[in-house]
């Protein structure tokens, strides 16, 4: 991927991204499924 040419989309996925992990601590979810989750790091970044 073309960094300047994907920057739009990459602030989008972040974005999103960081507004369902704050969503997941607030409700005190503490398992969850991800489909699709290659690259997902939430599991090495979230405090326990």
């Amino acid at each position: 991927m073309h960094p300047l040419g994907t920057r739009p989309y990459r602030v989008g996925i972040a974005a999103r991204t960081r507004f369902v992990e704050d969503l997941i601590v607030q409700e005190g979810i503490s398992q969850y499924h991800l489909l699709g989750a290659g690259l997902d790091t939430y599991a090495q970044r979230r405090e326990r």
